[in-house]
């Protein structure tokens, strides 16, 4: 959740869609630790807090390029036996 900043860049040939922003960089962070901390699911605190979902409290991980630690939540996942 944040700010940021979208839209085209390139030229006619070559044109790429784009966004950029700390939280785009914050949320690439976060997906990529989803096979790391095995979860198909997981959010940063902030977004955790906004989404009406049963959360679970995975770790606290410091992040390349995010100033501040990150609390990691995640969607507990029911075994089937």
């Amino acid at each position: 959740m944040g700010k940021i900043m979208y839209g085209n860049i390139g030229s006619e040939d070559r044109l790429d869609f784009t966004v950029i922003g700390e939280a785009v960089n914050l949320t690439s962070r976060i997906a990529g630790m989803c096979g790391q901390l095995k979860k198909a699911v997981i959010a940063s605190d902030e977004f955790a807090t906004e989404i009406t979902v049963k959360w679970e409290q995975i770790s606290v991980h410091k992040l390349k390029g995010i100033a501040k630690e990150q609390t990691i939540f995640g969607i507990p996942e029911e075994l089937e036996m």
